[in-house]
């Protein structure tokens, strides 16, 4: 018995063993190791407190999982719009750590995040390197997905997508097993991977109806053989039709819950709805045909480019047949109801991205195309696609989503408040007007070192002094007019209480002066931001709102560079607002508010002279914005920063 033991184990570590004694493959662990430690560098260079990849849904899941951690329940919150496992699998990591990251559990997450991140590229890798069998090529995939933007950018956040990475990778890799060896355990874990998928995404459940459908005709063979091979057929079969599991568990308990079984599908209508009137939606049929195939390049282009290539060149191989009709039903089965409804297109390079990701085990094949290569041009054209690779994933990289995380008001705002906060003391915080929204980024970002109330009613006169509470009120304060002093304000948030608030004034953000749409002129609080939106949700067509300074000239010509951001531009929505820089009435920038939300660079020149130069930023409503729709909450423009430099 012990000596079988002993020779067990041995042949277990057999695989071990091979990688110490083999020259390639201790390169290959060296190079692992190596992505590995940029990779986890990466992640602690980009981590920003309350950075998000994407709108409020983070700091709601984060919340979800918190509250899962204490109270689990099969839909964590009752919530029947999203899915359960990534809240399940983030309120274990916290029931796991117990009472640590209490003041920031947005951290928790993205270490999560970024492990399943890593954990998808090694399982694509994995893939790879036993499909093609090589060892560069897994070397490749690894490498490939381990540094994809939308995968580093979602593993930073407090989003459920990293968590359906893994899980695709999880189906791309056992299927491609069962595929190779026909071993019915890959099959199994195959069917047990897509199920994890349907469990995250409802986009997992076109997967799973597209991985079911290819792998029942890969199975039955040819049309005509179909009756003759059912009978042997009928126990994988079996398997394969257990995709439609969780489907059906969650229309079930849906059924059992509100007596409707489709009720999900009418949140989630209710629930783009509701979207729509905050963030717009694509009309127009003609972009909508454009809008998936168009984000599904822009998603991750060499991946994707590297994958198609394999697909071609290696066509007549059965598993790489197979794993691309899977994606590409998949792909079509979106796409159409992408066409339905004109919100469903939203977001999507964040989702389209997994789809790529199934395709990524195919990459390996890619190292089997350089040495049909003679060797000076196989080092020349290694050596130029690595460095077009590096090169796009840095400047990708570098270039984040802005236009979607919060903002940066609203940020530095948390931020503000995280270096109040004390878990031993929490500071009570209390929104005022129109703030609603903001109770749970605020709560989520700084945990339980605040405890954030939401209060309509703010009674003038201001927080008791001395005590650890602060009262935040919107600008301009439309419905209470508190008496004393703000602490600080920040952007268009006004912070009052009995605390000392360190916020920096950002340079040249002082003296600025705001026009409203009717008229009425006040003075811009100095902070780390110049705000500026209209003061009514429904402006007028052509009515335009205002902040200018004034910039002495002297005797010298100077140069002088505006930095500022529309808010809630994502690339849609056009005609209906616009931002304009004039000076001295001269227009030097003119934008579509709908553009992508970044920030942007503005320079001119201030002529020598007597007097000063008026600079203005404004916000105009065009002679398109519909009446009624609210577009006044869509109007916000920061300004950070004026310099004026000798020119």
């Amino acid at each position: 018995m012990a000596a079988g033991a002993w020779k067990r184990a041995w042949l277990f570590c057999e695989p071990i063993r091979s990688l110490l004694y083999s020259r390639p493959r201790q390169i290959a662990l060296v190079g692992v190791l190596v992505l590995l430690v940029g990779r986890v560098w990466l992640a602690v260079v980009m981590w920003e407190p309350g950075w998000s990849a994407l709108t409020w849904d983070d700091f709601t899941r984060v919340q979800l999982a918190r509250h899962w951690a204490i109270d689990p329940e099969f839909a964590p919150g009752g919530d029947l719009v999203w899915l359960p496992a990534p809240t399940w699998i983030n309120g274990l990591a916290f029931m796991a750590v117990g009472g640590s990251f209490r003041a920031n559990p947005m951290l928790l997450t993205a270490i999560v995040n970024t492990v399943a991140a890593i954990a998808a590229a090694a399982i694509v890798g994995w893939s790879a390197h036993r499909l093609w069998r090589s060892i560069s090529g897994g070397l490749l995939a690894f490498a490939a997905v381990l540094f994809t933007p939308w995968a580093v950018f979602t593993s930073l956040s407090g989003l459920g997508e990293p968590i359906y990475y893994l899980a695709v990778a999880g189906v791309s890799a056992t299927t491609l097993a069962w595929l190779r060896t026909a071993r019915l355990r890959w099959l199994v874990a195959a069917a047990g991977s897509v199920s994890v998928a349907a469990a995250c995404r409802y986009e997992g459940w076109a997967l799973a109806g597209a991985w079911a459908v290819v792998l029942a005709l890969v199975e039955m063979g040819p049309r005509s053989a179909w009756v003759a091979r059912l009978r042997s057929a009928l126990p994988r079969l079996a398997i394969i039709a257990c995709a439609a599991v969780i489907p059906l568990v969650w229309v079930g308990y849906n059924l059992a819950v509100t007596g409707d079984p489709l009720f999900f599908v009418k949140e989630n209508a209710r629930s783009f709805t509701s979207f729509s009137s905050d963030y717009g939606t694509i009309e127009s049929l003609q972009t909508r045909i454009a809008y998936y195939p168009a984000s599904l390049l822009r998603t991750a282009p060499l991946l994707l480019a590297g994958a198609v290539t394999v697909i071609v060149l290696h066509r007549a191989n059965r598993s790489v047949r197979a794993l691309g009709g899977i994606v590409a039903l998949q792909f079509s089965m979106l796409y159409a109801s992408s066409l339905v409804s004109p919100v469903l297109g939203l977001f999507s390079e964040r989702f389209l991205v997994a789809i790529v990701l199934a395709l990524a085990p195919l990459l390996g094949g890619l190292a089997t195309i350089l040495p049909r290569l003679s060797g000076h041009r196989r080092i020349a054209v290694a050596a130029s696609v690595a460095a077009a690779a590096i090169g796009v994933t840095a400047v990708r990289i570098a270039d984040r989503p802005v236009e979607w995380s919060h903002a940066p008001d609203l940020l530095a705002l948390t931020e503000s408040l995280g270096e109040l906060a004390d878990l031993d003391a929490p500071l009570t915080v209390v929104l005022g007007p129109g703030l609603k929204n903001d109770v749970m980024p605020l709560t989520v970002r700084n945990g339980e070192a605040l405890a954030v109330y939401y209060d309509p009613a703010l009674p003038i006169g201001g927080p008791t002094p001395a005590t650890r509470t602060v009262w935040i009120e919107r600008l301009p304060a439309r419905v209470t007019a508190i008496s004393e002093d703000p602490a600080a304000t920040i952007g268009r948030f006004v912070v009052y209480g009995d605390v000392a608030a360190d916020v920096a004034v950002c340079p040249g953000c002082r003296g600025w002066t705001m026009q409203s749409e009717t008229g009425e002129s006040r003075a811009v609080p100095s902070g780390p931001f110049v705000p500026l939106e209209f003061d009514t949700d429904d402006p007028g067509a052509l009515q335009e709102a205002t902040v200018w300074v004034e910039v002495p000239r002297t005797s010298a010509a100077r140069r002088a560079v505006l930095e500022l951001r529309s808010l809630y531009g994502h690339g849609f929505n056009r005609g209906r607002l616009e931002l304009l820089v004039r000076v001295d009435g001269t227009v030097v920038l003119r934008r579509d508010v709908a553009e992508p939300s970044r920030w942007l660079t503005v320079g001119f020149p201030i002529d020598p002279g007597q007097g000063t130069v008026r600079v203005e930023v404004v916000v105009r409503a065009l002679a398109g914005i519909e009446p009624g729709w609210e577009w006044g909450r869509a109007s916000t423009v920061l300004i950070r920063s004026l310099v004026v430099e000798a020119s």
